[in-house]
C-alpha cells in the first residue's frame, strides 16, 4: 500500500505543476521598476517613430539608345519620298496552312512546310506565332499572315 501512495503522490504533484507551474518571482525596487517603465516607454516610442525610407531611382539614358524603340525606324531618309526604291521586292506567295500556338513551342504548317519562331523560309524570317497567325520580317518589314484568307500580304509595317 506504501508504493501505491506514493505513485498517487508522484502524479498528483506531476498533474499540478502541469496546470500551475512555478514561477519565479522577480523583486526590484521602485527605482529599478521607474526605470524599466521609461525604458519600455522609449522602445516602444522608438517603434512607432520607425519608419523606411528608400531612395528614388531614375532611369537617365544620356545618350544611350532607347531600349523601347522599334528596331527598325519609320522614317524614311531625306529625298526617298518622291521616288520608289527599285531593289524593293514584294512578299513571296506564303500560304499557313496551319497553326500551333498553344504549347511551349509554336509552330506554323507554311507552304507544306512545319516551322517555328527563328525558322526562314525563302528569306522571310518568322518573328512570332500566336492565334492570330503569323508574324515575318522580309526585307527590313514586317508582315503578318493570318489563316484566313488567300491573301495573306494584306498587313505589313515598315
Amino acid at each position: 500500500m506504501g508504493k501505491s501512495i506514493r505513485i498517487c503522490i508522484i502524479i498528483a504533484v506531476s498533474c499540478v505543476s502541469v496546470f500551475f507551474p512555478l514561477t519565479a518571482k522577480v523583486s526590484a525596487t521602485p527605482k529599478q521598476f521607474e526605470l524599466m517603465q521609461e525604458a519600455e516607454k522609449q522602445e516602444k516610442d522608438t517603434q512607432s517613430e520607425f519608419t523606411i525610407t528608400r531612395p528614388t531611382v531614375e532611369y537617365k539614358a544620356d545618350d544611350l539608345e532607347d531600349p523601347f524603340k522599334e528596331p527598325f525606324s519609320t522614317s524614311k531618309p531625306a529625298g526617298t519620298d518622291t521616288f520608289s526604291n527599285p531593289m524593293e521586292t514584294s512578299l513571296p506567295n506564303f500560304t499557313v496552312q496551319g497553326l500551333i500556338w498553344g504549347g511551349d513551342f509554336p509552330q506554323a504548317i507554311i507552304n507544306n512546310k512545319v516551322l517555328k519562331v527563328g525558322d526562314t523560309i525563302e528569306d522571310a524570317r518568322i518573328v512570332s506565332i500566336d492565334k492570330a497567325g503569323v508574324s515575318l520580317f522580309y526585307n527590313e518589314r514586317q508582315y503578318h499572315l493570318s489563316t484566313g484568307s488567300g491573301d495573306n500580304k494584306s498587313s505589313s509595317k515598315p
